[in-house]
């Protein structure tokens, strides 16, 4: 843990890491949450997710490329996804293929509080919709449609991005832990 004392400075030289847990924890996490789209990842949330068909697939990677997409087929490995930290996610597209698969989803929405949510619901019912709403998605659509909006959302996400900074990451004298 790095203190500042008044007219005293602490020992940095420039470009070089701070070997402190909390220091290096701290550079990070602040280095993940300012770079660039070039770094950070969308979290995939499908069944179809795996196969090359998949038409939301094509449109995420018209946007993105596909390493710089996480794919979780299955509800568990979702669930432990967002148990790992998530401050290298700028977004998750969640695809409920049916009112349980919603279900599960809105039971671990506050693991998903400090994602962009894009969801896509099995159906139009008003109830359907009462649930995805649970989920405080930034946009919702019918499994349906031919995501080219989700495209556009993700390609106005990426753009609303700061620019990277993780060069000014590293803690200097000029760049001291907050």
């Amino acid at each position: 843990m790095v203190i500042a004392i008044k007219g005293c400075v602490p020992s940095f030289t420039p470009r070089r890491k701070v070997f402190s847990p909390l220091a290096v924890s701290v550079g990070i996490l602040f280095e993940a949450k300012h770079k660039g789209p070039d770094t950070m990842k969308l979290l995939l949330y499908s069944k179809k997710a795996e196969t090359e068909d998949d038409p939301l697939r094509h449109a995420i990677e018209s946007v993105l490329p596909a390493n710089q997409i996480e794919m979780c087929s299955t509800f568990e490995y979702f669930f432990h996804r967002l148990h790992q930290p998530t401050y290298d996610l700028m977004a998750a597209v969640l695809v409920a293929e049916n009112h349980a698969d919603l279900s599960n989803l809105v039971s671990i929405r506050d693991l998903l509080a400090d994602l962009c949510v894009l969801l896509v619901l099995p159906d139009q019912h008003p109830q359907t919709i009462a649930a995805g709403f649970r989920l405080w998605p930034r946009f919702m659509c019918e499994a349906q449609d031919n995501y080219t909006d989700i495209g556009r959302i993700l390609r106005k996400l990426i753009q609303s991005r700061p620019p990277s900074v993780a060069n000014e990451a590293i803690l200097t004298p000029d760049n001291p832990p907050v």
